[in-house]
């Protein structure tokens, strides 16, 4: 009688290899639908050449090109200097990690326009592109970020500021609510009785706006402004060869570049990978000389016949029954 055949693996294996798949892939599915972004968050209407808001960079950026400037934007986190004249860093805030990369660009860029925060708004749900509500930030703030290009020089603020002084070619008639001024180490290029307004830093690499409201969309069509920030960019650019770069890290715009072995072994996907390698694994136990629990061997000799009840008689030519 044929034994009955035995399954290639136990009942208790089988479920617990079910158990363990299906408790990977929800924790897979848990991490790859889980919103848990960097913590600087790109700032959608925020100072960027990509904000259409009250506070975006957007009018800039288009009035530089449309006036023959080659302007680019920079996403990368070591931001390539070649072919750059200028980089402007405009509004970083004071977050640690944002300042080591802006002491960086400064310490690397040829020639750099660097704008102070002033403004911190929060963006419309319905439409991420408008300002819902905006805020002066404190000047400890504004501190903060001047610190990293100068730590003895101040910043303050102050009412409407009716007489200004402009060092040629730049006009002198900026329009600016509740004007941010900076006291400190700066040859002024446009400024007041009551600070500097836009300064050139003593070895000339570096100009500093204390006020960001002659760069944003809603100012830079009053007065001056425009006019301003064009000339202190020509002012850096020097010879007029050179790209206008503005620098977008600062703000959460990092782009990484794509590395499919990289990309394997980083969190939530290398579960995924995981899951590839223990599926190799039993494919290549599969085609192994064994798979499963081991089958009973065979024996080595046949099994003897048993003896046969009949027997065949040669000289009558009949069979007949031994016993």
């Amino acid at each position: 009688m044929t034994p009955p055949a035995q399954p290639l693996f136990s009942v208790r294996l089988v479920a617990g290899w079910l158990a363990a798949a299906a408790l990977t892939c929800a924790v897979s599915l848990t991490f790859l639908v889980r919103d848990d972004g960097p913590a600087h968050r790109p700032d959608e209407a925020g100072p960027t050449i990509y904000s259409r808001s009250a506070l975006g960079y957007a009018a800039l950026y288009h009035t530089l090109g449309q006036l023959g400037v080659p302007v680019g934007e920079n996403t990368a986190e070591s931001m390539p200097m070649r072919g750059v004249a200028v980089v402007v860093i405009a509004e970083p805030s004071d977050e640690q990690s944002v300042l080591a990369h802006v002491r960086d660009t400064l310490r690397r860029a040829p020639a750099v326009l660097f704008v102070l925060p002033k403004h911190r708004g929060k963006a419309d749900p319905e439409r991420p592109w408008m300002l819902r509500s905006d805020r002066l930030l404190p000047l400890e703030s504004v501190q903060r970020v001047l610190t990293v290009l100068d730590d003895r020089a101040t910043v303050d603020r102050f009412g409407a500021v009716r007489t200004w002084s402009g060092h040629e070619p730049l006009p002198a008639a900026p329009d600016t609510n509740a004007s941010q001024l900076v006291h400190g180490d700066l040859e002024p290029l446009v400024s007041s009785r009551d600070g500097v307004l836009a300064g050139q830093t003593p070895h000339r690499r570096i100009v500093v706006v204390s006020d960001p409201d002659i760069f944003e969309n809603h100012g830079i069509a009053r007065g001056d402004n425009a006019r301003i920030a064009v000339a202190l960019l020509q002012r850096l650019r020097g010879d007029g060869t050179g790209r206008v770069v503005f620098d977008e890290v600062p703000h959460g715009y990092v782009s990484h570049p794509l590395g499919i072995v990289r990309l394997l072994f980083t969190f939530p996907f290398a579960l995924v990978t995981l899951q590839i390698a223990l599926a190799v694994g039993l494919l290549m136990w599969s085609a192994a000389a064994r798979f499963g629990a081991p089958r009973q061997r065979e024996p080595a000799l046949p099994k003897p016949w048993p003896r046969s009840p009949y027997r065949w008689d040669q000289r009558q030519h009949r069979v007949f029954a031994t016993r």
